[in-house]
């Protein structure tokens, strides 16, 4: 799985201030900083549009961490008590994310 760690590491061995890879990835500045920092998640989306770009390998192996299952039972936690369709979208995103991950290791 790829985190915020990882995401910023991607960028700065591409050689990419954010501002650049902004425009690259077609996001504003703003939201890959939010990413960075662990503001916003990573979306299974955003991570097929490293790859397509090149940034990323699919021939690495995804990995779930117990930070990943935290954010998937806080996404669960927001929707369920708020019906926050945002939330839900999310939810839906890291668990498909998630199987994945869990077939992959079979």
């Amino acid at each position: 799985m790829l985190t915020s760690e990882k995401l910023k590491k991607i960028r700065k061995k591409a050689g990419y201030d954010q501002l650049k890879f902004a425009e690259i990835m077609g996001v504003s500045r703003q939201y890959i900083s939010d990413l960075e920092r662990a503001v916003k998640p990573l979306s299974h989306k955003f991570e097929m549009k490293l790859i397509e770009k090149g940034l990323i390998s699919t021939e690495q192996e995804p990995e779930a961490s117990d930070a990943d299952i935290k954010q998937v039972m806080d996404l669960y936690t927001k929707f369920r008590d708020n019906k926050n369709i945002e939330a839900g979208e999310l939810l839906a995103e890291k668990i498909n994310l998630m199987l994945k991950i869990l077939k992959s290791q079979k």
